[in-house]
């Protein structure tokens, strides 16, 4: 019996025409769910919605997120204002994924998607957009506004593509990153772990329940590193707590990364203390480029065969690593089978369907 496989997010082609001629093929049989590769850079959007948010303002400080990346602007709201008198411009996610559904359907019409496979939709959460952007003494005040603003576009998302096709996940990075790991000073304090369960839980619960939805527990890979490495799976399972508790939908996969040189019981003790609703289990994936894929035992006590996914998402590696000849994701999926595609990474995650 082969073993699922998860994708992320992103792969290091130009176009989602691109991603479903090679991915579907490789992973027929194998991925339940195909992303769209996020060729448009999601991730820079941040930046281009707050500059031109009418009612905030430059405050004059940065943040240099990684010590060999420039420093960006934090912006706050100008004087006067109020979180109400905030006016964003469109995010665009939703304009995205509607295109790169319609090419979706087109490869499957085409029969390079395998029948039943889902259209997956990526996103970072609205905390991201603020909780980077935005100085930390006026997030939860800017949060709710955004919040409501960013929401409108998945249900946007939700309307124009069938419920049957679509699956959504939620991309939590800066808020294990840049608050709970406590990467960007101040920021933790202004943004703790309840605060953080209950926003990501008000995502979650936009999702309608026939929509397959899932969390990505993200620690960056930005040249192949995480931005922090984490010492054990101990915060991503309180966190994972935190929104079993809060989340009423069901969550279909829960992913976490792991290190590549970490394949030892202590980093995945903590798993144990996992929270699970019958709904929800847990399951390790593969290895990194340099070693084998596979090798840890499931989590959830099922005696699930661990599946395979990527840390961050195939984009963040150069085509010559991620893809050609090496075929990880399905020679991890079922120990041998060739394909064109490659790259994963070791990973540990959560499925739940």
């Amino acid at each position: 019996m082969h073993r699922p496989v998860l994708l992320v997010g992103s792969f290091p082609y130009k176009t989602a025409k691109e991603v479903f001629a090679v991915a579907g093929p490789a992973l027929a049989g194998y991925a339940a769910r195909l992303p769209d590769g996020e060729a448009q850079g999601w991730n820079t959007f941040p930046a281009a919605t707050l500059a031109k948010a009418k009612g905030l303002e430059p405050s004059g400080r940065t943040w240099r997120a990684q010590p060999h990346l420039p420093p960006y602007e934090l912006y706050r709201m100008a004087s006067g204002i109020t979180p109400e008198d905030i006016v964003f411009v469109p995010v665009g996610y939703d304009r995205i994924a509607r295109a790169s559904y319609e090419t979706f359907c087109t490869a499957r019409d085409e029969g390079l998607i395998a029948p039943g496979t889902r259209f997956q939709v990526s996103l970072p959460t609205p905390f991201a957009t603020v909780g980077t952007r935005i100085i930390p003494e006026q997030v939860q005040a800017v949060l709710p506004a955004f919040e409501r603003h960013f929401l409108r576009e998945v249900d946007a998302i939700v309307e124009a593509i069938p419920h049957g096709d679509l699956a959504l996940q939620w991309d939590v990075a800066v808020e294990i990153v840049q608050a709970l790991e406590g990467h960007r000073p101040g920021l933790k304090e202004h943004a703790p772990m309840g605060f953080l369960a209950q926003a990501i839980g008000r995502a979650a619960a936009r999702v309608p329940a026939d929509v397959q939805m899932g969390l990505h527990l993200c620690y960056g890979n930005p040249g192949g590193k995480h931005i922090v490495e984490p010492a054990d799976t101990g915060l991503m399972t309180e966190l994972a707590n935190a929104l079993f508790a809060v989340v009423r939908r069901p969550i279909t996969w829960l992913h976490m990364p792991v290190p590549k040189n970490r394949d030892d019981g202590a980093y995945f003790a903590p798993l144990a203390g996992l929270r699970l609703a019958r709904r929800n289990g847990v399951l390790p994936g593969p290895g990194a480029p340099e070693r084998r894929p596979g090798g840890h035992a499931a989590a959830n006590g099922g005696g699930q065969a661990p599946r395979a996914a990527v840390r961050r998402g195939l984009g963040v590696r150069p085509a010559s690593v991620s893809g050609g000849d090496d075929p990880r994701h399905a020679r991890a999926a079922q120990g041998g089978r060739r394909s064109g595609l490659s790259g994963s990474r070791r990973t540990t995650g959560a499925k739940m369907e």
